[in-house]
């Protein structure tokens, strides 16, 4: 009752009450009338000016004392004081909580100040506070020195004292850094420090320090909440947690045993470290993870990520971050200071592609330089694959990437749509879409839209295929470089390439804005070389993470430059692939067949009985296709009539789905097995489900090619218009750079079903069908 100060008093009858329930009315009574008069103290509390760093400090010093004095002289503004910060954690810490920097001391500064907010600490508290209401995992991920455990430690001492029986953990790699008596570093000598600095009247009742405050472990005997360390390979042990902090949780020596032990013991995990490279479980745990944005409500058992950049802290600006950083390079730790202080994961790691520090230089390097951003507007899209795997695009205006974003849709429908809205308004635009796999199905899609007049006028849509050949296989790397190794033998594929081009452009971009700051030698240099990165987008710290994540090798077999987008320990950058297909269109990719759709499509007409029939099939992993055609002899054209796709089904499923389509017709099967023996295994699997009638494919592909564009060229094919699939497979049946052909599925079985073998297997239907009598399923009619 204490506690509920919307009670109506007047529903209350004190005669009905207990002698205790009446002590505890006259208390919310006396809670009630001090929580007004504490309110207004409160609200006299002389809140900094942010314009500088640091804050001032001396007003919050004598403000602190003039209240102190006050509760000294009346103990009953306790109880209204109580009531205030209850549910008003930052407004406890600025005002009775303290920080300690022994640096201070040089500085003619106290080394104990006011612990007074900035505005990101002020962010961490209300993250806290959400992972807390709602049970969910967090990591902070942050730059040194962002004060980010004491505020821990703060928000700790806070739900100790306003949270009845609250269990509160604290766990670091070592127990001298959780607690040793006198040292300010160690994280309960914080806490004891913090607790010592509140006025008397705010300790609980019968609260000794020599008593409840010992070896990693402070207890509140008033209302049974406790706060209780561990390190090392015991964090976990101590029992059942509401909350656990995890400090500096990336430097753990053992930390799957620690995760183990951790297990279900608390409701809520916060780690919070520096980064300390890839792999361990603190990096994968964030790759896991999403970006905390203060908006909307957290992502069931997902793992919000919380990040504290060195730009959120008032003391730290560029010419802070420029000197620092020559610093370290004069000294040779630029590698621990990318780490560090960029938060860079890969800062350690070998053959980076693109070094943070030069992404870092081309954001709104077109600003600094002085170069016309200039140019149309080109974007890409990369289409989520899976799991916990996001979609993401990007837009290029010019050399000024000005546009990203990431959603979470598994359909492409969906996602197809979200991506051509992003080209409205931009004018004339090419668009690239990743077409390996789940891409895929942006092209059936978008030929839905087109045959409905709804795909945008002004969007050329352009498949890209991150395994095919380089473009422009016969040019140098470096062009107009005679010495420059040519394409084709530089790079094992299209990705190798896009993600070196781009890396040139960044390294270009990078010693350009050194040179202009005199930092580095003069550079002369033309716009087109160049990249800028829009420092208004939201995601822009994820973009700069994303971009410096991959790394590069040399295969020792052909000695051909690949890419590893995903080193051990990460998840795949969806962001930065968007942005280096967008930086890199594939309008080089030539279609394998030149004929317009409308020289070949038809309206669906009724088959007559005379016509031969015949199937292909092709199995790709889980997914099956399959294109049935009928053959006019007479006039020699070959019609395309009816077609099956699906994904992730059984082959009993793919085979039911065939042969209702009529069990007499013949067909061909193919596959994706290059070992002879799996596809011979795979074809008698689907006979034994029903194809009795299936043969092998000739998959001899270029003259499987030639035929398909003979017949289409001279009128001799035809393709009715409800094969939505075929035209979405023919849309992306392209060569890449060196020839080879990319896309197939449906554009196989139509390669299949042009060869003269297959032509002669095809038959008329039966009068009368074997099992199923004249009125066997048809699908064609």
């Amino acid at each position: 009752m204490v506690h509920d100060l919307d009670l109506d008093l007047a529903s209350v009858d004190p005669a009905a009450l207990s002698d205790e329930e009446a002590v505890a009315l006259a208390t919310l009574i006396e809670a009630r009338e001090q929580l007004g008069r504490w309110s207004a103290i409160a609200e006299s509390f002389p809140w900094p000016d942010r314009s500088s760093w640091p804050y001032p400090h001396r007003p919050a010093l004598e403000w602190r004392k003039t209240v102190a004095a006050t509760l000294d002289a009346d103990p009953r503004l306790v109880l209204g004081a109580d009531e205030y910060y209850r549910d008003a954690p930052k407004r406890f810490i600025n005002h009775w909580c303290i920080t300690y920097d022994p640096r201070n001391a040089t500085r003619a500064r106290p080394a104990k100040l006011p612990f007074l907010l900035f505005p990101k600490q002020e962010e961490m508290v209300d993250y806290v506070l959400a992972l807390l209401e709602d049970e969910e995992n967090g990591l902070i991920e942050k730059s040194r020195d962002m004060g980010a455990t004491w505020l821990g430690c703060a928000l700790s001492v806070w739900l100790w004292k306003y949270r009845p029986g609250a269990a509160i953990g604290w766990g670091s790699r070592k127990e001298t850094l959780v607690d040793r008596l006198g040292d300010p570093d160690s994280i309960f000598e914080k806490m004891r420090m913090i607790i010592g600095a509140l006025p008397a009247a705010f300790l609980p009742a019968g609260f000794s320090p020599g008593d409840h405050m010992t070896n990693m472990k402070i207890v509140n005997p008033e209302n049974g909440a406790t706060i209780t360390g561990e390190a090392g390979d015991n964090i976990g042990r101590g029992g059942r947690k509401a909350l656990y902090w995890k400090d500096e949780s990336a430097h753990y020596e053992r930390p799957e045993k620690i995760e183990a032990a951790l297990g279900d013991n608390t409701n809520v995990q916060i780690d919070f470290s520096s980064v300390n490279g890839l792999g361990n479980v603190f990096h994968r745990r964030r790759e896991a993870g999403y970006p905390w944005t203060g908006q909307g409500e957290l992502l069931p058992n997902r793992t919000a990520v919380f990040i504290m950049d060195w730009r959120d802290h008032p003391a730290k600006n560029q010419a802070w971050y420029d000197g620092r950083r020559q610093k370290a390079e004069d000294e040779g730790i630029l590698h621990l200071f990318r780490q560090e202080v960029d938060r860079d994961y890969a800062a350690l790691a070998e053959g980076v592609i693109i070094p943070s520090e030069w992404v870092k230089s081309a954001i709104d390097a077109h600003l600094l330089l002085g170069a016309d951003p200039g140019g149309s507007w080109r974007g890409a899209l990369d289409v989520a694959d899976g799991g916990g795997d996001t979609n993401a695009s990007a837009w290029f205006e010019g050399i000024v990437l000005r546009e990203v974003g990431n959603w979470g849709a598994r359909d492409t429908g969906i996602t197809t749509h979200r991506f051509l809205s992003q080209a409205e308004g931009k004018g004339e635009v090419e668009a690239g879409y990743d077409c390996v796999g789940v891409g895929s199905g942006v092209k059936a899609e978008a030929n839905r839209l087109e045959d409905e007049g709804m795909f945008p006028p002004r969007v050329r849509l352009v498949p890209w295929n991150a395994g095919a050949g380089p473009l422009d296989p016969d040019e140098p790397v470096i062009s107009g470089d005679r010495d420059s190794p040519l394409n084709r033998v530089f790079y094992g594929n299209m990705k190798a390439q896009a993600w070196w081009r781009t890396r040139l452009k960044f390294e270009h971009t990078h010693r350009a804005v050194q040179a202009r700051l005199g930092k580095g030698p003069d550079f002369t240099w033309k716009a087109e070389e160049l990249i800028s990165i829009d420092s208004r987008m939201p995601l822009l710290r994820q973009i700069e993470k994303e971009l410096s994540q991959p790394t590069a090798h040399k295969n020792p077999t052909n000695g051909k430059l690949y890419v590893d987008k995903t080193p051990e320990g990460t998840r795949s950058p969806n962001l930065a692939d968007a942005i280096i297909m967008a930086d890199n269109p594939a309008s080089g990719l030539k279609p394998v067949i030149t004929v317009a759709r409308n020289q070949f499509e038809i309206p669906p007409f009724k088959l007559p009985a005379h016509f031969k029939r015949a199937f292909a099939m092709k199995v790709i992993g889980q997914r099956a296709v399959a294109l049935w055609a009928a053959h006019d002899s007479d006039a020699d054209i070959l019609y395309f009539t009816t077609e099956y796709a699906r994904d992730y089904a059984e082959p009993g499923v793919h085979a039911q789905a065939i042969t209702a389509r009529g069990r007499w017709i013949p067909g061909t099967f193919d596959c994706d097995a290059t070992n002879a023996r799996h596809f011979d295994e795979l074809m008698r699997l689907y006979h034994g489900h029903g194809i009795a009638s299936i043969s092998a494919a000739d998959r001899a592909v270029e003259a499987g090619v030639a035929e398909l564009q003979q017949r289409i060229s001279t009128g001799r094919l035809k393709v009715f218009s409800t094969c939505r699939d075929f035209f979405a497979d023919y849309r992306g049946y392209r060569r890449d750079g060196e020839g080879r052909i990319l896309g197939g599925g449906l554009m196989d079985c139509a390669r299949h079903l042009t060869r003269p073998e297959s032509i002669r297997r095809m038959i008329a239907e039966p009068s009368q069908y074997p099992g199923g009598g004249a009125a066997a399923p048809n699908l064609y009619r």
